[in-house]
């Protein structure tokens, strides 16, 4: 799910990219670009490994908030 909302993202970007004048272009592939590498580096790669570390202490809460 992560990934297609990102490509639909990325697709929506791409569209500044196919159009207009430059500034926009490139607007639109170096930010259809950081959502892709986020999305796959991130949050597929990154984000699994630094929780599966941290384990419990992913989960800490404040004493106020829990």
């Amino acid at each position: 799910m992560i990934n297609a909302a990102a490509l639909v993202m990325a697709a929506v970007f791409m569209t500044f990219a196919l159009a207009g004048p430059i500034p926009p272009k490139e607007m639109g592939l170096i930010l259809a670009v950081a959502i892709v590498l986020d999305a796959t580096l991130i949050r597929l790669v990154l984000l699994p490994v630094v929780l599966r570390l941290l384990g419990e202490r992913a989960w800490w809460m404040p004493r106020p908030f829990g």
